[in-house]
C-alpha cells in the first residue's frame, strides 16, 4: 500500500499537495486491513494540519492497547509524533 501511494502521492505521506489524497488512500486501506491507522495523523502532518495530527495521535494513544504486544511501542511512537506535532 505504501509503495502505492508514494508512486502515486510522492511519498508515503502525501506531500503539501497531494495530502489529502494519501489520507484517503490510507483510510479506506485501513478499514479494509483492520490497521492501526497511524498514517491518518502522518497525512496531517504532511499537509500542515499540526493541531489535528496531534489530536489524532493523542485519540490513538488512548487506543494503544489494543494492539497487543505492540501496545508499548505504539505509546512511546504516539507520544513522540504528538510533540512532533
Amino acid at each position: 500500500m505504501e509503495d502505492f501511494i508514494q508512486t502515486k502521492n510522492g511519498k508515503d505521506t502525501g506531500d503539501e499537495f497531494t495530502w489529502r489524497e494519501a489520507l484517503k488512500t490510507h483510510a479506506l486501506a485501513d478499514h479494509h486491513l483492520n490497521s492501526f491507522p497511524v498514517y491518518l495523523a502522518h497525512c496531517n502532518m504532511a499537509g500542515g494540519e499540526y493541531a489535528l495530527a496531534a489530536k489524532i495521535y493523542g485519540d490513538l494513544y488512548e487506543m494503544a492497547d489494543t494492539q497487543g504486544d505492540s501496545e508499548d511501542w505504539y505509546r512511546c511512537y504516539l507520544s513522540y509524533s504528538a510533540g512532533e506535532a
